[in-house]
């Protein structure tokens, strides 16, 4: 996550649940996984694809629910765009990188 925040990918990542468990079948037999966590992470369209391939290099079992909204602040969503921006983004905006 760090990494991800150090390259403005994200915005925000909320731990809604630590040690969720979870239940399927695998080849006819119940699975019970524990230590599972639920998080939440808030990202531009734009850095989908990278926040994506980063996360699936780190966990590459990970599940991942995508949603885009289709409405919303529109203040909101600019400070999202505005945290997200690539550095070379940043820099020929003529602004300094935090």
């Amino acid at each position: 996550m760090d990494t991800m925040f150090f390259d403005n990918m994200i915005e925000n990542v909320e731990i809604v649940k630590k040690g969720v468990s979870r239940s399927f079948l695998r080849d006819g037999t119940e699975v019970i996984e524990n230590g599972e966590m639920q998080v939440f992470i808030t990202t531009a369209n734009d850095r989908l694809d990278e926040v994506k391939t980063k996360m699936l290099e780190k966990f590459p079992h990970l599940d991942m629910i995508i949603t885009t909204p289709v409405t919303g602040n529109s203040d909101y969503i600019k400070y999202i765009n505005d945290q997200t921006m690539t550095r070379a983004e940043v820099e020929s905006r003529g602004q300094a990188i935090a």
